[in-house]
């Protein structure tokens, strides 16, 4: 049924939206679903049931005139209803995965670059000192260049192979009883929520090391900015998964078209772009006052990192909230 429902959506949807299209569709649904109820008590399989339903009742051109209208006035707007099999889903899921590790891992090094150079520049500070300050700068922030070029790199490349699956987000889809419970099994199996609330508690312990660092090291620089670092490192530790699973959790709802997710999407698209937007200047600036800090002999400017985490969060929420 699901299957005539999904078809007779993509044939309305191109018809004016009037009280009497909206009255005729109501009334060739139930049509419909009594001859599928009709075809299933005489022993007829789903497919064959769902397929002679359409073939007697689906004729786009005689629903058009049956409701008094012409080609000329109806706006072109119909989408293709798509069957996927169980191949075709092992197929979109297993790429889906394949090139989010490599946005995971090209995010992953994003993160510790920031890490890296903290920790070379640790090296140069009392009581450590193994390089003169200078030469720590300078390693530092030419090891953070190089890992943010990589990981920009895979960030670029992992999108090229899911271009030629964006349909699945546009057209309409059909998926049987089986394919269905395939996909809901692969949700169940991915555990998104269950990586959510772990992913959070390592955002919640990463900054343990800070808090302790400050009690303990707090005279001596060079150890705190360890302790950074080891933020830094558990945060991504807790990132490389998220976006694993976040990613195979939206490609099963993608399937699925759960909650209409073809026009939650078009909406949230403008969201994003404005936010990645956002992102891109203000962590830009964040790194530049980091920098600017460490040159101008301000000691603890690595804190920057973690109050503009936190003003990010705040600023989104008021700005960016769906």
């Amino acid at each position: 049924m699901d299957a005539i429902r999904t078809y007779l959506d993509g044939v309305f949807r191109s018809l004016p939206r009037t009280e009497e299209v909206k009255q005729a569709k109501v009334e060739l649904l139930q049509m419909m679903e009594d001859k599928y109820n009709e075809l299933k008590a005489d022993g007829k399989t789903e497919n064959e049931a769902v397929g002679m339903v359409i073939s007697e009742f689906g004729n786009v051109d005689e629903i058009i005139e049956s409701l008094g209208l012409t080609k000329e006035k109806v706006k072109e707007t119909e989408r293709t209803v798509i069957e996927i099999k169980e191949d075709d889903i092992h197929e979109y899921i297993s790429t889906v995965r394949h090139q989010t590790k490599q946005l995971a891992l090209g995010v992953t090094f994003c993160i510790l670059s920031v890490a890296l150079l903290l920790a070379i520049l640790s090296s140069s500070l009392y009581p450590v000192q193994l390089f003169p300050e200078d030469v720590a700068g300078g390693i530092g922030v030419i090891g953070m260049l190089i890992m943010i070029a990589f990981g920009v790199v895979l960030i670029i490349n992992s999108r090229g192979p899911l271009k030629r699956y964006e349909p699945l987000k546009e057209e309409l889809l059909y998926l049987g009883d089986q394919e269905k419970q395939m996909v809901y099994s692969i949700m169940q199996e991915n555990n998104f929520g269950g990586r959510v609330a772990g992913s959070v508690f390592l955002y919640i312990l990463s900054v343990i090391p800070v808090i302790f660092g400050g009690i303990f090291f707090g005279a001596h620089e060079s150890y705190m900015l360890l302790t950074v670092v080891a933020m830094f490192f558990l945060v991504a530790v807790a990132t490389y998964p998220l976006i694993i699973r976040s990613a195979v959790d939206e490609a099963c709802k993608v399937l699925l078209q759960e909650d209409d997710y073809r026009e939650t999407k078009k909406r949230k698209k403008r969201k994003s772009k404005e936010r990645d937007r956002f992102e891109s200047i203000y962590w830009s600036v964040v790194v530049l006052i980091f920098i600017v800090g460490l040159y101008t002999g301000r000691g603890f400017s690595w804190m920057i990192f973690i109050f503009a985490g936190l003003f990010q969060e705040v600023i989104e929420n008021i700005f960016f909230h769906d």
